[in-house]
């Protein structure tokens, strides 16, 4: 297993208020979204008892989330589905559920909950990308391209420049040119959009991951990476975890 991503220490560093939102996935993400909703258990609702059970959504998503940090691929994912199958009123706010989706190959059902979740909040860059991602890897870039689910303008420097390059082709150096590369938390993104870049143009028979191996250590090894709770940085050090990448 790898060692990337591992926190220096049990502190988070303390950052300019410039730097901060170039993600919306920090601490619980959108997890915080789901709290106090009480939902009726559709598997009670069905069933001959006195009355439906009620419960959060986030009994379930806050473990899978957790597992996930921990590099429990499947167990988070069981946890997502299980969510997702309880309660259809929170499926399209599930992009976790997405993520794990897209790292255990099943491509299709991670296109759809992406795509489900920028049907309802059309400003979700971010999902419109992972959309992409999930359905280059099924149909190829090409085709996925024609097929991009449109969004509005990103105010994020980085995330706008990621969805235009994913977009439009031509390569990831738009990408990391958004970043001031000095292993801020916007370097830590252009790093992971453009190994995801590259990931999502190499399909086939014959895969070089090089490129996407090279950029995807590199953010995991960012100082924003190495001491922030920000999910992505989890989501980084799983994907090199899951590829069997190490420095």
């Amino acid at each position: 297993s790898t060692k990337q991503c591992t926190p220096v220490n049990g502190t988070k560093p303390r950052r300019p208020q410039s730097q901060i939102a170039v993600s919306r996935r920090t601490t619980l993400g959108g997890a915080a979204l789901l709290g106090g909703m009480h939902i009726v258990d559709s598997a009670s609702a069905i069933s001959n008892g006195p009355s439906p059970r009620y419960w959060d959504p986030t009994d379930l998503v806050i473990p899978g989330m957790q597992k996930f940090r921990d590099l429990d691929l499947d167990g988070a994912a069981s946890d997502f589905d299980e969510a997702w199958l309880r309660a259809p009123s929170v499926r399209p706010f599930l992009w976790q559920r997405g993520i794990a989706l897209y790292f255990q190959s099943r491509f299709p059902e991670a296109a759809d909950q992406f795509r489900s979740d920028v049907a309802v909040n059309p400003r979700n860059t971010e999902e419109a990308i992972w959309a992409f991602i999930s359905e280059a890897r099924m149909d190829g870039p090409s085709q996925a391209r024609a097929n991009f689910v449109q969004v509005p303008q990103d105010p994020r420097p980085v995330i706008q420049a990621a969805y235009e390059s994913f977009k439009n082709g031509g390569g990831p150096e738009k990408i990391l040119a958004s970043s001031r590369r000095d292993g801020d938390q916007s370097d830590f993104y252009a790093r992971l959009y453009a190994g995801l870049y590259f990931e999502s143009m190499n399909v086939g028979l014959f895969r070089d991951n090089t490129a996407a191996k090279k950029e995807l250590l590199a953010a995991c090894a960012t100082p924003y990476a190495q001491q922030s709770d920000d999910y992505y940085a989890a989501v980084a050090r799983l994907h090199v975890n899951v590829r069997g990448w190490s420095a």
